[in-house]
């Protein structure tokens, strides 16, 4: 990351209109740095000298929603995916700020359009079946247990099949696919992901000793855990608090 900030800024200084460079420079500040201010004017000015610029408006988006800022976050989204009508990956953010917003029929209309552009996409199943709850969940069982099949390295399926067996009440089938993940990519996968799995697991403590860790290794989504909805009665836990108010989140900041 630091890296990538350094050669950015090396090309705004050889030419300093260049949207991308800024937007590059952002999504450091986002994700890495937590630089919640710097990195929102990074992201305007990217916008600012490309307004047509998808990944400026998709990853300003991201930060908007993960910030609390969710109305913005879905009218910016909303203007990515017109601009970018073919990126499911964009197609998939604005579904996210559905949810969060419970715009949960345009949610709907937004993720099947990323399914059709693929049936097996990791993100877009887990936002329309675990976020949005959306769809039969034998039939999303089904679909990912395909996937996983097609994509055995994959550790994503196997965390989507533990959340998708959780909710349908397939307890021993989610534990089953819990316990294959962690010892297959205990690893390589984020330590956020573990977290999270651990709040479903109604377990917070072992869960904020991993949110730390996603912390300390700089993970680049463990923030979107401060203002996630699926995880809103922990949010006015203090000690959940104190770990966000750590990296100055604009939510938990006095």
């Amino acid at each position: 990351m630091p890296k990538a900030k350094y050669y950015a800024e090396e090309a705004i200084k050889r030419n300093p209109e260049l949207a991308s460079a800024y937007v590059s420079i952002a999504w450091v500040k986002h994700i890495y740095e937590y630089d919640w201010a710097g990195a929102e004017v990074n992201y305007r000015r990217g916008i600012e000298l490309n307004p047509n610029y998808a990944t400026a408006h998709h990853w300003y988006g991201i930060l908007l929603y993960g910030t609390g800022k969710e109305e913005l976050a879905f009218k910016i989204l909303s203007k990515a995916v017109e601009l970018d009508p073919s990126s499911k990956i964009i197609k998939c953010e604005l579904a996210i700020s559905c949810y969060r917003l419970n715009k949960v029929d345009r949610g709907i209309e937004v993720i099947d359009d990323a399914l059709e552009i693929d049936p097996m996409f990791l993100l877009a199943l887990d936002t329309k079946y675990v976020q949005l709850e959306a769809g039969d969940l034998e039939t999303a069982i089904s679909i990912s247990e395909k996937a996983w099949e097609q994509y055995p390295d994959q550790p994503g399926y196997l965390r989507l099949l533990f959340y998708l067996n959780w909710k349908a009440d397939n307890r021993e089938a989610a534990l089953l696919y819990l316990v294959e993940l962690l010892d297959l990519h205990k690893d390589t996968i984020q330590r956020f992901e573990i977290a999270k799995i651990y709040l479903t697991l109604d377990e917070p403590e072992s869960a904020y000793r991993w949110i730390q860790q996603g912390i300390d290794d700089r993970e680049p989504l463990v923030n979107h855990l401060a203002t996630d909805p699926m995880f809103r009665k922990y949010h006015d836990d203090p000690r959940f608090r104190e770990l966000f108010k750590k990296i100055n989140h604009p939510v938990y900041v006095d």
